[in-house]
């Protein structure tokens, strides 16, 4: 984690570096001191003789570079390393021991120091081009850094927009599948998902088996038509689904094309269609009834005339004085028989006509009595006998 410093003794830009000495031994002070002086860069250095004074000025100033000694009164380099971190400074930092320790390198290593420096020989004379190199190493961990954070920022942004796009295309009530050229799916949507989760695997199924349950492809591929000539193309497909419910999908093909005008993949749009062929079957049904009610009209106008005619002379013949009792029964029959006869053309009458409801009382026995003259033919032929109570 970088922390924001204070106003910096001498602005980096250029050939300009600070730096600050953590060193406890003035001869050593000296050496280093002398040594920089030979830099190329200009450098700024900035000396302190512990690592309590060294901290408190990393709190005050910005560093571009340190000169670490790891043996140092009451605080070693190392404990020096652990609060630097811990309070989120972010300079790159040089170990420089009179003692060469390969344990301590290793820790100094891990803690994040660019290099770990013996003061024996000529160590001084190497300081300017070991500093030079840390510079250029940190600005690189830097620019990384920053890479990586542009990267993380850019992938977080492309999973928000791939998520979105998902609820977007999950959201418009359809399937979406793209189909390589061996008429295979390689891609669908959570929508397809849904309908067709009674299949185990959805991703590599053909789609000729899966909306029309065959071996091949069809004679009549509209996937075909649409790799060959890149003309969008729609037909109706319907199957059952693992319930036995018909189901009927209407497919719409579009190429889709790469960065050199090939066709590589079909993308299928598949719409649930089946309350739209439900509502056209139950038009259809209704267009029947309605044909049915004019049949019934017609018959039942016909049919009333000479049913009229007959209960007439049946009541001219019954008011004669001397008719015997045998004939009178049979006419009773015979009008009774016309009087049904009557009513079922009055039913189909009212069938026929449009229906305007009007809401009042009436007697139940009656209602049922006129429903059971409607089927009481067609009960006595099955043998049903109905008693009334």
């Amino acid at each position: 984690m970088k922390k924001n410093y204070p106003q910096p003794f001498v602005e980096r830009g250029g050939n300009f570096i600070n730096l600050l000495m953590v060193e406890d031994n003035a001869e050593d002070q000296k050496i280093i001191g002398e040594a920089l002086l030979t830099s190329p860069a200009e450098i700024a250095v900035n000396t302190v003789n512990s690592a309590e004074k060294g901290l408190q000025l990393i709190e005050k100033h910005h560093f571009d570079i340190i000169l670490l000694n790891y043996s140092l009164p009451k605080m070693d380099g190392l404990e020096f390393l652990d609060l630097m971190n811990k309070r989120g400074y972010n300079i790159p930092t040089i170990m420089i021991t009179g003692h060469g320790n390969e344990q301590v390198a290793v820790q100094a290593m891990k803690m994040g120091i660019y290099d770990y420096v013996i003061k024996c020989g000529d160590y001084s004379t190497k300081l300017n081009i070991i500093i030079q190199r840390a510079l250029e190493r940190h600005d690189l961990r830097i620019q990384q850094e920053e890479l990586r954070e542009r990267t993380n920022y850019i992938n977080k942004r492309l999973q928000q927009e791939k998520r979105k796009l998902e609820n977007i295309i999950s959201a418009i009530g359809a399937g979406l599948a793209i189909i390589n050229k061996n008429y295979r799916i390689v891609w669908l949507n959570r929508t397809m998902g849904e309908w067709f989760k009674y299949i185990q695997q959805l991703e590599g199924i053909a789609c000729y088996k899966l909306f029309k349950g065959t071996s091949k492809a069809c004679d009549q591929c509209m996937m075909r038509k649409t790799f060959e000539d890149g003309v969008i193309q729609r037909s109706k497909h319907s199957i059952n689904n693992e319930l036995g419910v018909r189901k009927h999908y209407q497919l719409t093909t579009t190429p889709l094309i790469d960065i050199n005008g090939n066709i590589t993949q079909v993308l299928c749009l598949i719409q649930d269609i089946s309350h739209q062929v439900g509502m056209q079957l139950r038009l259809i049904q209704a267009g029947k009834l309605a044909a049915i009610g004019e049949l019934a009209s017609g018959l039942a106008h016909q049919l009333n005339n000479p049913l009229v005619g007959i209960l007439n002379y049946v009541q001219l013949l019954q008011r004669k004085n001397d008719l015997k009792d045998s004939n009178r029964e049979l006419l009773d029959i015979v009008e009774r028989g016309a009087r049904q006869c009557k009513d079922i053309v009055k039913n189909l009458l009212n069938f026929s006509r449009p229906h305007h409801f009007n809401f009042e009382a009436l007697d139940l026995r009656e209602l049922l009595d006129n429903t059971l003259l409607l089927v009481e033919n067609s009960i006595k032929v099955k043998d049903i006998e109905i008693i009334k109570k």
